[in-house]
Formats: C-alpha cells, structure tokens, sequence
C-alpha cells in the first residue's frame, strides 16, 4: 500500500527555517500547549517516582507487583484515551436532515470542545485533592500501628491493626489512583483532538511538536519534584503532598484553558491562499506520480 499513497503527503508546501519563529505560534496552540504542560505535570508528580516507592516501601509490594501495576495503570490509561472517541458522537439526522434527540447528556453530543478542557481538568484536580486528604489521617494510623508493632511485634492484636490500615490504605490509594487516570485519559484526548484541530493546515507537524514539547517539559518537571517532594514529605504526609501539588497542577491547567477561544473561519483572502496551495499541491503530486 505504501507504494499507492502521495508522495508529497505530509510535506509541508513553506521551507522551515531554523529560528525562534519556531516559538511564535497561534494563540490557542499556545495556550492548550501551557495546559498540556501542568496536565502531564500533574500526573508524574506523582506517577513517576513516588508512587513506586510508596507501594515499595510502605505497602509492602514485590517489585514485580510494582511493575505490573504501573504498567497496568498506563494500559487502561491508553484504553480509556482510546475509547473517548466513542463518549463523544455527534447527533443523527433524520431522513428529513432534522437532529434526532440523543439520550447522551449534552456534554456529550458533538466533538470535543474548548468549554470540556477547563471541566474534566476541574474534575481531574478535585479527584486528586480529595484522594490526598482522605488518605492523609489512614496514613496516619497506619504509621501509629507501626510504632506499636515495632515495640510489641508479638502482640496479635498490634499485628492485626497493622495489616488493617496497610490494607485499607492501598485500597484507598488504588481506587483513587484508576478513578484519576479514568479522568486523565479523557482530558488527555480531548487535548489530542483539539490540537489537531486547531494546528495551522501547512504548520501540523510544527504545531503539534511545539505542543509534544510542552507536554515533554511538564514531564521532566514532573518527575523531578516526584522525588524531591517525596523525599521531604514521605515521613509525615505519606503521599499526600504529592498529590496535593498534582491537584494544584490540574487547577492551573484548568484556569489557563479558559483563554481558549473558537476556531476561526479563515478569512476570504486566508481561505483563497489555502485553495490555491492545496491545488499546487495536488499539481506538485500528480507531477510526482
């Protein structure tokens, strides 16, 4: 099939010059690209590094129970991305062209938009911070029943309420951690879908890689207060702190994506520019072939 497809697919019809021009992008590229940064941020500050250690050294989990569960988190978190498409389905017409009435909430009806950024990353951010307060005082009666075991390890009763708060603990934290990658995975497609719609018709390829850069940044970032924060907090708060920043993370992607603004229709003499170089464009392939 390869053999079949244009071979000026994907070129773009403009020469890329090596300059900072790279940087000046359309206002919603930059805008949904600083949300995309506190987004991913807020997932590895707690994914990356603290997570593992925490179900390590405090849950008691073998390093492959670890393992299988990141890796589990990123596939239902990939599934989830995947399956978005289906939550979000425009409206059927009748044979007369009139809207048939759906049974979908009306969140739900027609493509993604930028009025769903802002919300699922309010829901995303409130998630997170009630899961970090929630586990804060298990967290805290779990490190008591410790100091009990380790002065009366052969009391049944001390090991007992030890394995309790252990257990509860983990099935909180995990019920919070699947509910937030749900969340995330949503946000995170809607953000996909609308950089691809919003990404200039001879610029995709540069839109999106400044975008992917953006996402790259809140990563490294991410990661890197994981441990830091971690390190500080872990004795006293556990986890907590970590999700607390994740949540501060998601709110300021959430208030940053209110400066979205609609697609524009390309202006008369914008739109003649674009027919005129898709059709240099179609010459330019049919030469090829």
């Amino acid at each position: 099939p390869l053999f079949y497809m244009t071979p000026g697919i994907g070129k773009s019809l403009k020469r890329p010059v090596a300059s900072l021009d790279v940087f000046k992008k359309p206002w919603n590229i930059n805008i949904l690209s600083a949300a995309r940064f506190f987004l991913f941020g807020s997932r590895d500050v707690w994914f990356e590094i603290a997570a593992p250690i925490f179900l390590r050294d405090i849950l008691g989990w073998e390093e492959y129970q670890v393992g299988l569960f990141m890796g589990g988190f990123i596939i239902l978190y990939g599934q989830v991305q995947k399956d978005t498409s289906r939550m979000y389905k425009a409206a059927k017409k009748d044979k007369e062209g009139n809207l048939k009435k759906s049974r979908r909430p009306k969140c739900f009806q027609g493509v993604p938009k930028r009025q769903h950024v802002p919300n699922w990353a309010w829901a995303n951010g409130i998630e997170i911070l009630l899961l970090g307060i929630i586990l804060q005082p298990i967290y805290k009666q779990y490190l008591d029943s410790e100091d009990e075991l380790i002065s009366d390890p052969n009391s049944t009763d001390v090991q007992d309420r030890f394995e309790k708060y252990r257990n509860v603990l983990a099935g909180v934290l995990l019920t919070g951690l699947f509910l937030f990658g749900f969340l995330f995975a949503v946000n995170s497609a809607i953000h996909s879908y609308l950089i691809v719609s919003y990404a200039g018709k001879d610029k995709v390829t540069m839109d999106i890689g400044f975008y992917y850069m953006a996402n790259a940044g809140g990563r490294l970032v991410g990661t890197i207060l994981s441990g830091w924060i971690f390190q500080e907090t872990q004795d006293k708060w556990g986890l907590s702190v970590c999700l607390w920043v994740s949540a501060a993370f998601m709110f300021v992607a959430a208030v940053i994506s209110y400066a979205l603004k609609d697609k524009a229709e390309p202006e008369p003499k914008k739109q003649a520019r674009v027919i005129e170089a898709d059709d240099a464009a179609s010459r330019h392939s049919v030469n090829v072939s």
